[in-house]
C-alpha cells in the first residue's frame, strides 16, 4: 500500500452497519484476481470482513528476498542455495501415500536430506512408485529469525494470533510456516487451525486449491509461505470453533459427568485436543485488548492506525459479552470471570 505504513482504515468502518460479526463464506464461486494495488481498506470491505477468498498477483512479493535467494533462473526451487543456507535444520516431513487418522504421518528429517530426495525425484521426473514426501508446517520464522526472507504483506498485517503467540511465548511458537513439495504432494481435507484465516504466497512453481470439497494439491514442484492468522473480522469464528470443539469433548466423556471437577477435565482435554481452551482464549483476547488500549492512550487520535484500534476494541467489547452468557464459562473460575467483567467494563467506557 503506497505511501502508508501498516493496516489503515478511516472512520466509516465504526459505522455499526460495518462491525465485525460472523459471517459465512461466500456462496460465489467467483475468485477476484488482484493484479493492480489497492488500499487496505478496500482490501477490508471487499474481502476480508465479508470473508471472500482473492487471488493476489506477484506485486506484493516482488521484493522478497526469498524469491531472490530459493529460487533458480529456470523458476525452479534452487535445491543447492537451500542446502547451503539451512542444510543443517531438522524440518517435520509428511508422507503423501500414507494417510492415518485422516492426517499424514509426519517425520523428522534434515533438511539437505530432503532436499538430496526431492533433487532426485525431479532429475527422475518424478518416477512413479517413488515416496511422495512433503515438507510441511515447518516454523521457518521461528528457526531462522534473523534471515528475513519475507515480510508480510499490509492486507494481512493485523493478525491477533500471532501477535498474542509473539508475546505469550516469546517466540517459541507461532502460526508462519513454510511449505516444499514435489509435484503431487498434497494435504488431505481439513479445516485451518482455530477456524483461522489463512494465506498463503507461492514463491516458485503452482498449486491447486479445492475450497468445495476443501483441500489442496501441488501440480508442480512448489516452495510456499504460509500464515494463519485471527483479526476482529473472524475472531467470532474462533469463539464458535472453540464452544463446537467443548461440545464434542463433553459428549465423548458424557459417561464421567459425576467426577469431581468435570467441567475442569473438559477444559484440560480441550487444550489437548484443539491446542487452546477457554482460559487462554481469555489470555489471547486480554492480551490483544490491553495493547490496543495502550496505544490508544500513546498515540494520536488521528494516526493511521487508531480507527483500526477502536474497530478492534468494538469487536472485542462485543465478543466478551457473548463469552459472558456462554453456560460454560460461567462454570470457570472465579478469577477468570472477574478478569473478563473488568475488561468489559474497561471497553464500555472506551466504546460507550
Amino acid at each position: 500500500m503506497e505511501g502508508q505504513e501498516g493496516p489503515v482504515l478511516d472512520e466509516t468502518v465504526l459505522d455499526p452497519v460495518l462491525l465485525p460479526r460472523q459471517k459465512e463464506a461466500s456462496s460465489c464461486c467467483q475468485i477476484d484476481f488482484i493484479s493492480q494495488p489497492i488500499t487496505y481498506q478496500e482490501f477490508f470491505l471487499l474481502y476480508l470482513q465479508p470473508n471472500r477468498p482473492c487471488l493476489f498477483g506477484g506485486h506484493i512479493t516482488s521484493q522478497w528476498r526469498c524469491r531472490r535467494e530459493w529460487v533458480s533462473k529456470d523458476g525452479k526451487p534452487n535445491w543447492n542455495a537451500l542446502k547451503q543456507l539451512f542444510g543443517k535444520l531438522t524440518v517435520p516431513v509428511a508422507d503423501c501415500k500414507r494417510v492415518e487418522f485422516q492426517a499424514q504421518p509426519k517425520c523428522d528429517m534434515i533438511l539437505a536430506e530432503f532436499l538430496d530426495y526431492w533433487q532426485d525425484l525431479y532429475t527422475s521426473e518424478h518416477t512413479p512408485g517413488k515416496p511422495c514426501l512433503y515438507l510441511k508446517d515447518w516454523h521457518f520464522c521461528r528457526a531462522c529469525p534473523d534471515y528475513g526472507a519475507y515480510e508480510t504483506p499490509v492486507f494481512f498485517q493485523s493478525d491477533w494470533l500471532n501477535e498474542f503467540w509473539d508475546l505469550r511465548y516469546r517466540g517459541a511458537d507461532d502460526y508462519r510456516f513454510v511449505y516444499m513439495g514435489p509435484k503431487g504432494s498434497w494435504t488431505p481435507l481439513h479445516a485451518d487451525v482455530f477456524h483461522s484465516y489463512s494465506w498463503s504466497a507461492n514463491i516458485c512453481g503452482r498449486k491447486q486449491w479445492l475450497f468445495f470439497p476443501p483441500g489442496q494439491e501441488e501440480q508442480e514442484d512448489t516452495i510456499s509461505i504460509n500464515h494463519n492468522w485471527v483479526n476482529c473480522c473472524n475472531v467470532h469464528m474462533m469463539w464458535s470453533f472453540l464452544q463446537a470443539e467443548l461440545c464434542r469433548v463433553q459428549q465423548a466423556i458424557s459417561d464421567c459427568t459425576d467426577m469431581e471437577d468435570w467441567h475442569g477435565h473438559c477444559q484440560v482435554m480441550l487444550k489437548a485436543s484443539s491446542g487452546i481452551n477457554y482460559e487462554e482464549f481469555v489470555d489471547f483476547l486480554v492480551c490483544i485488548a490491553e495493547r490496543r488500549l495502550h496505544d490508544l492512550q500513546v498515540w494520536d487520535q488521528d494516526g493511521s492506525r487508531h480507527h483500526h484500534h477502536r474497530l478492534d476494541l468494538r469487536t472485542l467489547s462485543s465478543l466478551l459479552s457473548v463469552i459472558m452468557a456462554d453456560q460454560h464459562f460461567t462454570l470457570m473460575a472465579a478469577a477468570v470471570q472477574a478478569q473478563v467483567g473488568s475488561l468489559k467494563q474497561t471497553l464500555d467506557k472506551v466504546n460507550p
